[in-house]
Protein backbone atom coordinates (compact mmCIF):
# COMPACT_ATOMS: atom_id res chain seq x y z
CA UNK A 1 0.00 0.00 0.00
CA UNK A 2 2.53 1.99 1.16
CA UNK A 3 4.27 1.40 -1.85
CA UNK A 4 1.39 2.07 -4.42
CA UNK A 5 0.83 5.39 -3.14
CA UNK A 6 4.23 6.21 -3.41
CA UNK A 7 3.74 5.37 -6.86
CA UNK A 8 0.75 7.03 -7.42
CA UNK A 9 2.61 10.30 -5.66
CA UNK A 10 5.01 10.13 -8.31
CA UNK A 11 2.79 9.80 -10.79
CA UNK A 12 1.08 13.22 -10.30
CA UNK A 13 4.16 15.13 -10.16
CA UNK A 14 5.42 13.43 -13.76
CA UNK A 15 2.19 14.50 -15.55
CA UNK A 16 2.16 17.69 -13.83
CA UNK A 17 6.06 18.43 -14.93
CA UNK A 18 5.40 17.53 -18.48
CA UNK A 19 2.25 19.39 -18.91
CA UNK A 20 3.82 22.07 -17.43
CA UNK A 21 6.58 21.31 -19.93
CA UNK A 22 4.45 20.97 -22.85
CA UNK A 23 2.62 25.01 -21.97
CA UNK A 24 5.92 26.12 -22.05
CA UNK A 25 6.77 24.65 -25.41
CA UNK A 26 3.86 25.98 -27.16
CA UNK A 27 4.56 29.33 -26.49
CA UNK A 28 5.54 31.48 -29.58
CA UNK A 29 8.76 32.91 -28.29
CA UNK A 30 10.63 31.28 -25.24
CA UNK A 31 13.21 34.37 -25.14
CA UNK A 32 10.66 36.27 -23.53
CA UNK A 33 10.83 34.11 -20.38
CA UNK A 34 14.70 34.10 -20.67
CA UNK A 35 15.02 37.49 -20.73
CA UNK A 36 14.29 38.41 -17.04
CA UNK A 37 17.39 36.25 -15.95
CA UNK A 38 19.21 38.19 -19.10
CA UNK A 39 18.48 41.11 -17.04
CA UNK A 40 19.64 39.73 -13.94
CA UNK A 41 23.18 39.32 -15.13
CA UNK A 42 25.52 41.59 -14.08
CA UNK A 43 27.94 41.00 -16.68
CA UNK A 44 30.07 43.67 -18.10
CA UNK A 45 30.59 42.71 -21.47
CA UNK A 46 33.39 45.25 -22.46
CA UNK A 47 35.51 43.24 -20.39
CA UNK A 48 35.91 40.83 -23.40
CA UNK A 49 37.19 43.49 -25.22
CA UNK A 50 33.93 43.24 -27.66
CA UNK A 51 31.77 46.14 -26.20
CA UNK A 52 28.01 45.39 -27.31
CA UNK A 53 27.22 48.27 -29.42
CA UNK A 54 24.12 48.71 -31.80
CA UNK A 55 22.90 46.26 -33.08
CA UNK A 56 24.59 43.37 -31.15
CA UNK A 57 22.84 44.81 -28.23
CA UNK A 58 19.61 43.10 -28.49
CA UNK A 59 21.07 40.16 -29.83
CA UNK A 60 20.47 36.91 -27.94
CA UNK A 61 23.99 35.66 -25.66
CA UNK A 62 23.28 32.29 -27.69
CA UNK A 63 23.41 34.04 -31.09
CA UNK A 64 27.28 34.24 -30.41
CA UNK A 65 27.92 32.04 -27.82
CA UNK A 66 27.09 28.14 -29.70
CA UNK A 67 25.79 25.52 -27.48
CA UNK A 68 26.91 28.20 -24.38
CA UNK A 69 30.84 28.47 -25.22
CA UNK A 70 31.91 31.57 -24.50
CA UNK A 71 35.73 30.77 -25.19
CA UNK A 72 36.85 31.87 -28.55
CA UNK A 73 33.86 34.00 -29.87
CA UNK A 74 34.99 35.65 -32.90
CA UNK A 75 35.55 39.10 -32.59
CA UNK A 76 36.48 39.94 -36.24
CA UNK A 77 33.10 40.67 -38.99
CA UNK A 78 33.71 38.29 -41.26
CA UNK A 79 33.94 35.13 -38.80
CA UNK A 80 30.40 36.03 -38.81
CA UNK A 81 29.05 38.04 -41.95
CA UNK A 82 30.04 35.44 -43.72
CA UNK A 83 28.53 32.88 -45.65
CA UNK A 84 28.67 29.31 -44.22
CA UNK A 85 30.17 30.99 -41.05
CA UNK A 86 29.50 28.88 -37.59
CA UNK A 87 27.60 31.71 -35.83
CA UNK A 88 24.66 32.40 -38.49
CA UNK A 89 23.52 35.67 -39.30
CA UNK A 90 21.55 37.00 -42.10
CA UNK A 91 23.72 40.12 -42.98
CA UNK A 92 26.40 39.34 -45.22
CA UNK A 93 28.10 41.12 -48.09
CA UNK A 94 25.98 41.35 -50.86
CA UNK A 95 27.18 40.21 -54.70
CA UNK A 96 27.39 43.70 -55.76
CA UNK A 97 29.24 45.07 -52.63
CA UNK A 98 32.42 46.70 -53.74
CA UNK A 99 35.28 44.18 -54.77
CA UNK A 100 37.76 44.87 -51.59
CA UNK A 101 39.80 42.63 -49.32
CA UNK A 102 39.49 45.10 -46.74
CA UNK A 103 37.68 44.05 -43.28
CA UNK A 104 34.21 45.23 -43.28
CA UNK A 105 35.01 47.44 -40.04
CA UNK A 106 37.25 49.51 -42.51
CA UNK A 107 34.44 51.34 -43.77
CA UNK A 108 31.35 50.08 -41.73
CA UNK A 109 32.01 52.04 -38.62
CA UNK A 110 29.20 51.54 -37.21
CA UNK A 111 27.18 48.59 -35.61
CA UNK A 112 23.98 49.88 -36.04
CA UNK A 113 23.45 49.85 -39.54
CA UNK A 114 25.57 48.99 -42.64
CA UNK A 115 24.69 51.67 -44.46
CA UNK A 116 26.37 54.31 -42.40
CA UNK A 117 29.78 53.41 -44.35
CA UNK A 118 33.05 55.49 -45.25
CA UNK A 119 35.05 54.57 -47.81
CA UNK A 120 38.75 55.65 -48.07
CA UNK A 121 39.55 56.08 -51.33
CA UNK A 122 43.36 56.22 -50.31
CA UNK A 123 44.92 53.57 -52.76
CA UNK A 124 41.99 53.73 -55.06
CA UNK A 125 43.89 53.91 -58.97
CA UNK A 126 43.83 57.35 -60.06
CA UNK A 127 41.11 57.51 -63.01
CA UNK A 128 39.79 53.98 -62.02
CA UNK A 129 36.72 55.76 -60.62
CA UNK A 130 33.99 53.93 -63.06
CA UNK A 131 34.97 50.71 -61.86
CA UNK A 132 32.67 51.39 -58.56
CA UNK A 133 30.89 54.31 -59.43
CA UNK A 134 28.52 52.79 -62.35
CA UNK A 135 25.15 52.98 -60.82
CA UNK A 136 25.34 49.64 -59.32
CA UNK A 137 27.84 49.51 -57.10
CA UNK A 138 28.15 52.59 -55.73
CA UNK A 139 26.23 55.93 -56.75
CA UNK A 140 27.09 56.99 -60.70
CA UNK A 141 27.08 59.97 -63.06
CA UNK A 142 23.13 61.36 -62.78
CA UNK A 143 21.43 61.71 -66.20
CA UNK A 144 21.70 65.38 -66.43
CA UNK A 145 25.23 64.90 -65.84
CA UNK A 146 27.62 66.86 -68.20
CA UNK A 147 28.38 64.58 -71.10
CA UNK A 148 32.02 63.90 -70.76
CA UNK A 149 34.22 60.52 -70.84
CA UNK A 150 36.24 61.66 -68.11
CA UNK A 151 37.14 59.83 -64.94
CA UNK A 152 34.94 61.13 -62.23
CA UNK A 153 38.11 62.59 -60.00
CA UNK A 154 39.12 64.42 -63.39
CA UNK A 155 36.43 66.80 -61.66
CA UNK A 156 35.17 65.84 -58.28
CA UNK A 157 36.93 65.07 -54.76
CA UNK A 158 36.62 61.87 -52.81
CA UNK A 159 34.96 63.34 -49.82
CA UNK A 160 31.73 64.93 -51.81
CA UNK A 161 30.80 64.80 -55.17
CA UNK A 162 30.04 68.85 -54.80
CA UNK A 163 32.36 71.37 -55.15
CA UNK A 164 33.46 69.94 -58.51
CA UNK A 165 35.71 72.10 -60.69
CA UNK A 166 35.08 71.47 -64.22
CA UNK A 167 37.96 72.19 -66.73
CA UNK A 168 36.92 73.77 -69.53
CA UNK A 169 40.05 72.69 -71.42
CA UNK A 170 39.04 71.29 -75.02
CA UNK A 171 35.35 72.99 -74.55
CA UNK A 172 34.48 74.45 -77.68
CA UNK A 173 33.97 78.56 -77.68
CA UNK A 174 30.42 79.98 -77.97
CA UNK A 175 29.06 76.56 -76.71
CA UNK A 176 28.34 77.42 -73.15
CA UNK A 177 24.73 77.05 -73.77
CA UNK A 178 25.35 72.92 -73.90
CA UNK A 179 25.47 72.42 -70.15
CA UNK A 180 24.45 75.79 -68.77
CA UNK A 181 20.89 76.09 -69.51
CA UNK A 182 17.61 75.70 -67.25
CA UNK A 183 17.70 71.78 -66.53
CA UNK A 184 21.03 71.36 -68.01
CA UNK A 185 24.09 70.32 -65.74
CA UNK A 186 25.66 73.31 -65.77
CA UNK A 187 24.10 76.79 -63.81
CA UNK A 188 22.05 78.30 -65.89
CA UNK A 189 21.34 82.18 -66.63
CA UNK A 190 19.19 83.20 -64.22
CA UNK A 191 16.04 85.03 -64.38
CA UNK A 192 17.00 88.39 -63.98
CA UNK A 193 20.38 88.38 -65.63
CA UNK A 194 21.16 91.21 -67.97
CA UNK A 195 19.29 90.51 -71.29
CA UNK A 196 21.81 88.98 -73.25
CA UNK A 197 21.55 85.85 -76.34
CA UNK A 198 25.59 86.07 -76.36
CA UNK A 199 27.23 83.07 -75.21
CA UNK A 200 28.30 82.89 -71.53
CA UNK A 201 32.16 83.18 -72.42
CA UNK A 202 31.39 86.48 -73.94
CA UNK A 203 32.11 88.21 -70.61
CA UNK A 204 32.26 85.22 -68.15
CA UNK A 205 35.52 83.57 -67.82
CA UNK A 206 36.38 79.50 -67.59
CA UNK A 207 38.82 80.00 -64.72
CA UNK A 208 36.75 81.64 -61.90
CA UNK A 209 33.21 81.70 -61.32
CA UNK A 210 29.94 84.15 -62.77
CA UNK A 211 30.40 86.64 -60.59
CA UNK A 212 33.75 87.82 -61.62
CA UNK A 213 32.90 88.82 -65.29
CA UNK A 214 34.28 91.17 -67.57
CA UNK A 215 31.97 93.59 -69.83
CA UNK A 216 33.74 95.85 -71.69
CA UNK A 217 30.87 97.02 -73.60
CA UNK A 218 32.57 96.48 -77.12
CA UNK A 219 30.75 95.46 -80.42
CA UNK A 220 31.30 92.04 -79.68
CA UNK A 221 29.98 92.06 -76.49
CA UNK A 222 26.18 92.63 -78.21
CA UNK A 223 26.73 96.90 -77.48
CA UNK A 224 25.00 99.39 -79.70
CA UNK A 225 25.10 103.01 -79.34
CA UNK A 226 22.47 104.66 -77.92
CA UNK A 227 21.06 101.36 -76.63
CA UNK A 228 22.51 101.36 -72.95
CA UNK A 229 19.01 101.57 -71.09
CA UNK A 230 18.12 97.97 -72.29
CA UNK A 231 20.39 97.35 -69.29
CA UNK A 232 21.12 100.84 -67.44
CA UNK A 233 17.23 100.67 -66.56
CA UNK A 234 17.23 100.19 -62.76
CA UNK A 235 16.46 96.39 -63.21
CA UNK A 236 19.74 95.01 -62.75
CA UNK A 237 21.71 96.93 -60.33
CA UNK A 238 22.88 93.75 -58.91
CA UNK A 239 24.91 93.12 -61.68
CA UNK A 240 26.15 96.88 -61.81
CA UNK A 241 24.33 97.79 -64.54
CA UNK A 242 23.15 100.85 -62.47
CA UNK A 243 20.17 102.99 -63.24
CA UNK A 244 20.13 106.81 -64.05
CA UNK A 245 19.73 108.07 -59.96
CA UNK A 246 17.02 110.27 -58.76
CA UNK A 247 18.72 113.79 -58.71
CA UNK A 248 20.22 112.60 -62.44
CA UNK A 249 19.87 115.84 -64.84
CA UNK A 250 15.85 115.24 -66.70
CA UNK A 251 17.27 114.37 -69.59
CA UNK A 252 15.95 111.68 -72.11
CA UNK A 253 19.07 111.08 -73.92
CA UNK A 254 20.87 108.19 -73.95
CA UNK A 255 23.86 107.38 -71.47
CA UNK A 256 26.41 107.22 -73.96
CA UNK A 257 25.26 111.12 -74.90
CA UNK A 258 27.27 112.53 -72.32
CA UNK A 259 29.07 109.18 -69.88
CA UNK A 260 32.05 108.32 -72.71
CA UNK A 261 33.91 105.91 -70.07
CA UNK A 262 32.43 102.22 -69.39
CA UNK A 263 34.29 102.64 -65.75
CA UNK A 264 32.91 105.18 -64.11
CA UNK A 265 30.01 107.13 -64.43
CA UNK A 266 32.00 110.09 -62.92
CA UNK A 267 35.50 111.22 -62.97
CA UNK A 268 37.90 112.23 -65.71
CA UNK A 269 36.37 108.98 -67.82
CA UNK A 270 33.17 109.57 -66.77
CA UNK A 271 30.73 112.07 -67.88
CA UNK A 272 30.77 115.42 -70.27
CA UNK A 273 27.46 117.07 -70.15
CA UNK A 274 26.75 118.98 -73.28
CA UNK A 275 25.41 122.25 -72.51
CA UNK A 276 24.28 123.01 -76.00
CA UNK A 277 21.01 124.13 -75.93
CA UNK A 278 21.38 125.69 -72.16
CA UNK A 279 19.95 129.09 -72.06
CA UNK A 280 22.88 131.10 -70.39
CA UNK A 281 21.72 132.15 -66.76
CA UNK A 282 20.32 129.05 -65.97
CA UNK A 283 22.69 126.91 -64.32
CA UNK A 284 21.21 126.93 -61.02
CA UNK A 285 18.55 124.91 -62.71
CA UNK A 286 20.73 122.15 -61.64
CA UNK A 287 23.63 123.44 -60.34
CA UNK A 288 22.22 123.86 -56.74
CA UNK A 289 22.77 122.34 -53.47
CA UNK A 290 20.28 118.64 -54.31
CA UNK A 291 20.56 118.68 -57.78
CA UNK A 292 21.93 117.16 -60.50
CA UNK A 293 24.36 119.51 -61.17
CA UNK A 294 27.84 120.54 -59.04
CA UNK A 295 26.71 122.52 -56.47
CA UNK A 296 27.89 125.90 -55.49
CA UNK A 297 30.67 124.91 -52.62
CA UNK A 298 29.67 126.71 -48.96
CA UNK A 299 33.01 128.45 -49.51
CA UNK A 300 32.57 130.07 -52.84
CA UNK A 301 33.23 133.70 -53.49
CA UNK A 302 29.81 135.48 -52.47
CA UNK A 303 27.81 136.59 -55.31
CA UNK A 304 24.34 135.84 -56.43
CA UNK A 305 25.36 136.07 -60.18
CA UNK A 306 24.89 132.36 -62.61
CA UNK A 307 27.48 130.52 -62.71
CA UNK A 308 28.25 131.00 -66.53
CA UNK A 309 29.19 134.88 -65.84
CA UNK A 310 32.73 133.25 -64.74
CA UNK A 311 32.77 129.46 -65.55
CA UNK A 312 32.92 128.20 -69.08
CA UNK A 313 30.22 125.27 -70.00
CA UNK A 314 33.53 123.09 -71.93
CA UNK A 315 35.92 123.04 -69.13
CA UNK A 316 35.66 122.59 -65.42
CA UNK A 317 34.58 125.15 -62.41
CA UNK A 318 38.26 125.13 -61.72
CA UNK A 319 39.28 127.24 -64.63
CA UNK A 320 37.15 130.15 -64.93
CA UNK A 321 37.73 134.09 -65.85
CA UNK A 322 36.81 136.79 -63.89
CA UNK A 323 37.70 139.95 -65.00
CA UNK A 324 36.18 142.17 -62.06
CA UNK A 325 34.17 143.63 -64.51
CA UNK A 326 30.98 145.13 -63.49
CA UNK A 327 29.01 142.54 -65.51
CA UNK A 328 30.37 139.98 -62.81
CA UNK A 329 29.30 141.91 -59.72
CA UNK A 330 31.99 143.68 -59.02
CA UNK A 331 31.49 147.38 -57.45
CA UNK A 332 34.44 150.09 -56.43
CA UNK A 333 35.84 149.92 -52.97
CA UNK A 334 34.01 146.72 -52.49
CA UNK A 335 37.12 144.40 -52.83
CA UNK A 336 37.12 143.46 -49.25
CA UNK A 337 33.71 141.49 -50.12
CA UNK A 338 35.81 138.67 -51.69
CA UNK A 339 39.56 139.67 -50.70
CA UNK A 340 39.41 139.37 -47.21
CA UNK A 341 41.67 136.17 -46.56
CA UNK A 342 38.94 133.46 -46.16
CA UNK A 343 38.89 132.79 -50.01
CA UNK A 344 42.42 132.07 -50.69
CA UNK A 345 41.38 129.18 -52.47
CA UNK A 346 40.04 130.49 -55.29
CA UNK A 347 42.99 132.67 -55.26
CA UNK A 348 41.00 136.29 -53.94
CA UNK A 349 43.74 136.94 -51.78
CA UNK A 350 43.50 138.71 -48.99
CA UNK A 351 45.62 141.56 -47.40
CA UNK A 352 49.60 139.92 -46.12
CA UNK A 353 50.28 140.49 -42.55
CA UNK A 354 53.17 142.78 -43.65
CA UNK A 355 50.49 145.07 -45.37
CA UNK A 356 50.61 148.67 -44.83
CA UNK A 357 48.75 149.95 -42.09
CA UNK A 358 45.49 150.94 -44.26
CA UNK A 359 41.75 150.59 -44.10
CA UNK A 360 41.70 151.97 -47.66
CA UNK A 361 40.27 149.88 -50.32
CA UNK A 362 42.12 147.43 -52.16
CA UNK A 363 41.47 149.34 -55.74
CA UNK A 364 43.14 152.65 -54.08
CA UNK A 365 46.35 151.55 -54.87
CA UNK A 366 46.17 148.34 -56.45
CA UNK A 367 44.69 148.86 -60.42
CA UNK A 368 45.46 145.62 -62.60
CA UNK A 369 43.47 142.58 -61.51
CA UNK A 370 46.40 140.13 -62.40
CA UNK A 371 48.71 140.75 -59.84
CA UNK A 372 48.96 142.96 -56.83
CA UNK A 373 52.20 143.70 -57.76
CA UNK A 374 52.99 147.26 -58.88
CA UNK A 375 50.40 149.12 -57.12
CA UNK A 376 51.09 153.10 -56.27
CA UNK A 377 50.77 153.67 -52.96
CA UNK A 378 49.54 157.39 -52.48
CA UNK A 379 51.65 158.74 -49.72
CA UNK A 380 49.44 162.04 -49.16
CA UNK A 381 48.50 162.22 -45.32
CA UNK A 382 52.32 161.07 -44.80
CA UNK A 383 54.19 162.84 -42.42
CA UNK A 384 57.70 163.23 -44.03
CA UNK A 385 60.59 161.79 -41.90
CA UNK A 386 58.31 158.91 -41.32
CA UNK A 387 59.36 156.83 -43.99
CA UNK A 388 61.34 153.93 -41.91
CA UNK A 389 57.67 153.33 -40.60
CA UNK A 390 57.40 150.86 -43.71
CA UNK A 391 60.24 150.98 -45.20
CA UNK A 392 62.40 148.59 -43.17
CA UNK A 393 63.79 145.00 -43.54
CA UNK A 394 60.30 143.38 -43.18
CA UNK A 395 58.33 146.11 -43.19
CA UNK A 396 55.62 146.28 -45.51
CA UNK A 397 57.37 148.48 -47.95
CA UNK A 398 60.32 148.50 -49.86
CA UNK A 399 63.41 148.22 -47.49
CA UNK A 400 66.54 149.93 -47.64
CA UNK A 401 68.99 147.55 -49.76
CA UNK A 402 72.39 146.65 -47.80
CA UNK A 403 74.27 148.15 -50.68
CA UNK A 404 72.89 151.70 -49.93
CA UNK A 405 74.66 154.36 -49.79
CA UNK A 406 75.35 154.67 -45.78
CA UNK A 407 73.43 157.14 -44.27
CA UNK A 408 70.43 157.43 -41.22
CA UNK A 409 68.84 159.76 -43.01
CA UNK A 410 64.72 159.93 -44.12
CA UNK A 411 64.34 158.19 -47.54
CA UNK A 412 62.17 161.03 -48.74
CA UNK A 413 65.55 163.56 -47.97
CA UNK A 414 66.64 162.36 -51.49
CA UNK A 415 63.61 160.31 -52.83
CA UNK A 416 60.50 161.20 -53.93
CA UNK A 417 56.95 158.87 -53.20
CA UNK A 418 56.76 157.65 -56.96
CA UNK A 419 59.51 155.69 -57.57
CA UNK A 420 63.35 154.92 -55.56
CA UNK A 421 65.40 154.78 -58.59
CA UNK A 422 64.79 158.34 -59.21
CA UNK A 423 66.58 160.21 -56.43
CA UNK A 424 68.14 163.99 -55.99
CA UNK A 425 70.96 163.84 -54.04
CA UNK A 426 72.35 167.49 -53.84
CA UNK A 427 75.09 166.87 -51.25
CA UNK A 428 73.75 169.49 -48.53
CA UNK A 429 74.09 169.61 -45.55
CA UNK A 430 70.39 168.70 -44.95
CA UNK A 431 71.51 165.23 -46.84
CA UNK A 432 74.00 164.54 -44.47
CA UNK A 433 77.10 165.77 -46.65
CA UNK A 434 80.33 166.93 -44.67
CA UNK A 435 83.61 168.71 -46.01
CA UNK A 436 86.14 166.37 -46.15
CA UNK A 437 83.84 162.86 -45.70
CA UNK A 438 83.56 162.50 -49.55
CA UNK A 439 84.78 158.74 -49.09
CA UNK A 440 82.22 158.00 -47.30
CA UNK A 441 80.16 157.16 -50.00
CA UNK A 442 83.12 157.95 -53.52
CA UNK A 443 84.67 154.63 -52.38
CA UNK A 444 83.95 152.57 -55.06
CA UNK A 445 81.68 150.39 -53.67
CA UNK A 446 78.31 152.69 -54.50
CA UNK A 447 78.65 152.67 -58.38
CA UNK A 448 75.27 151.34 -59.12
CA UNK A 449 74.21 154.06 -57.11
CA UNK A 450 76.28 156.73 -59.61
CA UNK A 451 78.63 157.33 -56.81
CA UNK A 452 81.91 156.67 -58.04
CA UNK A 453 84.96 156.08 -56.95
CA UNK A 454 88.59 157.44 -57.50
CA UNK A 455 89.63 155.84 -61.47
CA UNK A 456 92.65 154.37 -61.61
CA UNK A 457 94.40 157.06 -63.55
CA UNK A 458 93.49 159.50 -60.61
CA UNK A 459 95.97 161.90 -59.26
CA UNK A 460 97.47 159.76 -56.36
CA UNK A 461 96.60 161.71 -53.48
CA UNK A 462 94.98 161.00 -50.23
CA UNK A 463 93.34 164.70 -50.26
CA UNK A 464 89.46 164.48 -50.05
CA UNK A 465 87.50 164.71 -53.48
CA UNK A 466 85.84 168.01 -52.46
CA UNK A 467 89.74 169.57 -52.08
CA UNK A 468 89.53 169.87 -55.84
CA UNK A 469 86.34 168.96 -57.14
CA UNK A 470 83.98 171.68 -56.40
CA UNK A 471 80.97 170.42 -58.58
CA UNK A 472 78.36 168.35 -57.16
CA UNK A 473 76.83 167.63 -60.35
CA UNK A 474 80.49 166.46 -62.59
CA UNK A 475 84.23 165.71 -61.63
CA UNK A 476 85.18 167.26 -64.88
CA UNK A 477 86.45 170.90 -64.19
CA UNK A 478 88.65 170.50 -60.71
CA UNK A 479 91.10 173.04 -59.58
CA UNK A 480 94.34 170.96 -58.82
CA UNK A 481 96.48 173.00 -55.51
CA UNK A 482 99.87 172.24 -56.42
CA UNK A 483 100.54 173.46 -53.05
CA UNK A 484 103.43 170.54 -51.74
CA UNK A 485 104.17 169.42 -55.69
CA UNK A 486 107.99 169.22 -56.07
CA UNK A 487 109.23 171.21 -58.55
CA UNK A 488 110.54 169.62 -61.56
CA UNK A 489 107.84 166.25 -61.16
CA UNK A 490 105.11 167.71 -63.40
CA UNK A 491 105.60 164.77 -65.55
CA UNK A 492 104.10 162.51 -62.70
CA UNK A 493 101.09 163.58 -64.27
CA UNK A 494 101.16 165.27 -66.68
CA UNK A 495 101.84 162.66 -70.17
CA UNK A 496 99.63 161.55 -72.52
CA UNK A 497 96.89 159.35 -70.78
CA UNK A 498 98.00 160.69 -67.16
CA UNK A 499 95.75 162.54 -64.83
CA UNK A 500 96.82 165.87 -65.44
CA UNK A 501 96.49 167.71 -68.70
CA UNK A 502 99.50 166.22 -71.30
CA UNK A 503 101.66 167.76 -73.82
CA UNK A 504 99.61 168.27 -76.96
CA UNK A 505 101.34 167.10 -79.90
CA UNK A 506 102.25 170.45 -81.51
CA UNK A 507 104.00 171.53 -78.39
CA UNK A 508 107.78 173.01 -79.22
CA UNK A 509 109.92 169.90 -79.93
CA UNK A 510 112.30 170.64 -77.00
CA UNK A 511 114.07 167.50 -76.38
CA UNK A 512 115.29 167.41 -79.72
CA UNK A 513 116.35 171.18 -80.59
CA UNK A 514 117.35 172.53 -77.53
CA UNK A 515 120.84 171.34 -76.42
CA UNK A 516 119.76 167.54 -78.73
CA UNK A 517 117.88 165.60 -76.48
CA UNK A 518 118.19 168.03 -73.26
CA UNK A 519 115.78 166.91 -70.45
CA UNK A 520 113.26 169.93 -69.31
CA UNK A 521 110.47 169.72 -66.89
CA UNK A 522 107.14 172.05 -67.67
CA UNK A 523 107.94 174.05 -64.87
CA UNK A 524 110.88 174.95 -67.00
CA UNK A 525 108.41 177.43 -68.91
CA UNK A 526 105.05 176.99 -67.12
CA UNK A 527 105.46 178.87 -64.00
CA UNK A 528 101.96 179.48 -63.39
CA UNK A 529 99.66 176.31 -61.77
CA UNK A 530 96.44 177.15 -62.85
CA UNK A 531 97.12 177.60 -66.68
CA UNK A 532 99.53 176.81 -69.41
CA UNK A 533 99.04 179.80 -71.58
CA UNK A 534 101.12 181.49 -69.46
CA UNK A 535 104.75 180.64 -70.12
CA UNK A 536 108.32 182.05 -70.23
CA UNK A 537 110.39 180.32 -72.56
CA UNK A 538 113.62 178.59 -71.43
CA UNK A 539 116.29 178.19 -74.29
CA UNK A 540 118.85 176.14 -71.69
CA UNK A 541 121.38 178.02 -72.90
CA UNK A 542 121.13 176.40 -76.43
CA UNK A 543 123.65 178.22 -79.07
CA UNK A 544 122.06 176.85 -82.07
CA UNK A 545 123.65 175.81 -84.79
CA UNK A 546 124.14 172.11 -83.89
CA UNK A 547 123.97 173.15 -80.30
CA UNK A 548 120.48 173.05 -80.11
CA UNK A 549 118.79 174.10 -83.75
CA UNK A 550 117.14 177.77 -83.28
CA UNK A 551 115.28 177.43 -86.95
CA UNK A 552 113.72 173.73 -84.89
CA UNK A 553 111.12 176.21 -83.80
CA UNK A 554 111.66 179.90 -85.71
CA UNK A 555 111.85 178.86 -89.17
CA UNK A 556 108.98 179.71 -91.67
CA UNK A 557 106.47 176.80 -92.06
CA UNK A 558 106.67 175.18 -88.67
CA UNK A 559 103.55 175.14 -87.09
CA UNK A 560 104.23 174.60 -82.76
CA UNK A 561 102.53 176.29 -79.91
CA UNK A 562 103.92 179.58 -79.32
CA UNK A 563 104.36 183.58 -80.72
CA UNK A 564 107.99 183.32 -81.68
CA UNK A 565 109.11 185.36 -84.52
CA UNK A 566 109.81 182.88 -87.50
CA UNK A 567 111.93 183.78 -90.95
CA UNK A 568 113.58 181.57 -93.42
CA UNK A 569 116.98 181.43 -92.99
CA UNK A 570 117.67 183.07 -96.08
CA UNK A 571 115.70 186.46 -95.02
CA UNK A 572 119.45 188.32 -94.97
CA UNK A 573 121.85 186.25 -96.92
CA UNK A 574 121.24 183.18 -99.46
CA UNK A 575 123.90 181.41 -98.89
CA UNK A 576 125.96 179.84 -96.30
CA UNK A 577 123.54 180.26 -93.66
CA UNK A 578 122.74 176.85 -91.45
CA UNK A 579 121.19 178.49 -88.65
CA UNK A 580 119.53 181.19 -86.98
CA UNK A 581 121.74 181.55 -84.59
CA UNK A 582 126.22 181.81 -86.24
CA UNK A 583 128.63 184.39 -87.21
CA UNK A 584 127.43 187.64 -88.10
CA UNK A 585 123.75 186.84 -87.27
CA UNK A 586 121.90 186.72 -84.56
CA UNK A 587 123.04 186.10 -81.00
CA UNK A 588 124.46 184.81 -78.64
CA UNK A 589 127.03 183.30 -81.27
CA UNK A 590 125.36 186.37 -83.70
CA UNK A 591 126.40 189.89 -83.39
CA UNK A 592 122.45 190.95 -83.45
CA UNK A 593 120.07 191.14 -80.22
CA UNK A 594 120.01 189.96 -76.98
CA UNK A 595 120.56 186.26 -76.58
CA UNK A 596 117.10 184.53 -75.93
CA UNK A 597 115.02 187.58 -75.55
CA UNK A 598 115.59 189.90 -78.74
CA UNK A 599 117.08 188.92 -82.20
Amino acid sequence: MKNANYFHRSSFWVGALAVLGFLLLALPNSDILAAPAKRNVSFDHVKTGFPLTGAHVTLPCETCHIQGTFKGTPKKCAACHTQGSRIQTTTFKPSNHIVTAQACEQCHTSTASWNVAFFSHAGVIAHQCGQCHNGSVAKGKPANHTPTTAPCDTCHRTTTWMSASFMHVSVTPGSCASCHVPGGSGMAKPNNHIPTTLSCDACHTTGGTFTTSRFTHSATQGMMTGQCSTCHNGSFTQWNALGKPSGHVATTASCDTCHTGFVTFAGVSGSTFNHAGVNPGTCATCHVQGGSGMAKPSNHIPTNLSCDACHTTGGTFTTSTFTHSATQGVIAGQCSTCHNGSYTQWNALGKPSGHVATTASCDTCHKGYSTFAGAGFNHTGVSPGTCATCHVQGGSGMAKPSNHIPTTLSCDACHNTSTFTTSTFTHSATQGVLPGQCANCHNGSYAQWNALGKPSGHVVTTASCDTCHKSYTTFTGATFSHTGVSPGTCSTCHYTGGPGLGKPTNHIPYESQLLAGSSMNCDSCHKSTTSFATQTMNHNNSLGNGSGWCKGCHASGTSYLGSMEKKTLTHQQTTGVTDCSQSGCHRPLGNRGTPYNSW
